[in-house]
């Protein structure tokens, strides 16, 4: 059985640290007594973080696109902690628009962002992670579950992510740290009300089926959801009970790949093709 993980004194790195869940994570860890680096693109959410962290951590402005970046990143945890035992994977866009429709430069982005920026914050930080035993955890989400139309880009990346620390978690074995990834519906941020606010996305997601049209989560509950998949190393945790039903009923579901498309969803998607 592993050891749990206090996280009082733990050494934490976060990207997409300085906003939305990532704020509300880095605020509940330095509660909780971890010593705090958020790394976020959003040079005002950044100030604002770090007036809140002072003494507990610091913000600083970084871009997961840029490897360079995040190797400094976690560099400067490592000398500014002495250690670095917790990454949190966090740093993620939406995309909105049909397949179609949406632009390469869009589509690449989103998978550069989300996939490859969470490849380019655990890579330079698996040495530290495994010599700690420490802990990684990526952000996944219910789109992994059911289809979601006009988020193709969002999807792929969060299926990857899901599989990547899946793969992690098993080669990580023998070193005595722990990989896992969080699963996520609906959650009070920008990027969901950005979406939600799209004609067209925003109406395809009211009109998915109840168990995966969720009720929005706060930014705090998030945080408390990911702050104890850390203290277990769990391989998966959920913020919704509906979606943990969604992901042990996955096999199934994927059966019938079209059966979270309602009536009402067909004549949304339409309007797309016309």
């Amino acid at each position: 059985m592993k050891k749990k993980i206090d996280v009082k004194g733990k050494a934490v790195l976060i990207t997409g640290g300085a906003q939305g869940i990532g704020r509300a994570t880095s605020l509940l860890l330095a509660e909780k007594g971890a010593r705090v680096l958020a790394c976020d693109i959003n040079a005002e959410a950044v100030r604002s973080l770090g007036d809140k962290l002072a003494g507990r951590g610091e913000a600083i402005v970084c871009d997961v696109a840029d490897a360079r970046a995040m190797e400094n990143a976690v560099s400067r945890a490592v000398k500014s902690f002495g250690r670095l035992d917790i990454v949190i994977a966090n740093a993620g866009i939406e995309s909105v628009g049909s397949l179609m429709k949406l632009p390469p430069e869009k589509f690449e982005r989103v998978i550069n962002i989300n996939l490859l920026g969470a490849y380019r914050a655990i890579k330079p930080a698996l040495p530290h992670i495994v010599a700690n035993r420490g802990h990684i955890v990526a952000i996944s989400s219910n789109s992994i579950l059911v289809p979601y139309p006009t988020a193709a880009a969002y999807a792929a990346t969060k299926s990857a992510l899901d599989s990547l620390m899946r793969s992690l978690r098993a080669e990580l074995v023998p070193t005595g740290a722990t990989a896992g990834a969080a699963y996520f519906g609906w959650i009070g941020t920008g990027m969901m009300e950005r979406a939600t606010a799209d004609p067209v996305s925003g109406g395809l997601l009211r009109a998915m089926p109840q168990i995966a049209n969720t009720r929005p989560k706060s930014p705090e509950h998030a945080a408390r959801v990911i702050l104890k998949g850390i203290e277990k190393r769990s391989a998966k945790v959920f913020s919704h009970a509906s979606v943990r039903v969604l992901y042990y009923l996955r096999g199934f579901i994927h059966l019938f790949d079209d059966i979270g498309i309602t009536r009402k969803m067909i004549e949304i998607l339409r309007k797309e093709w016309q």
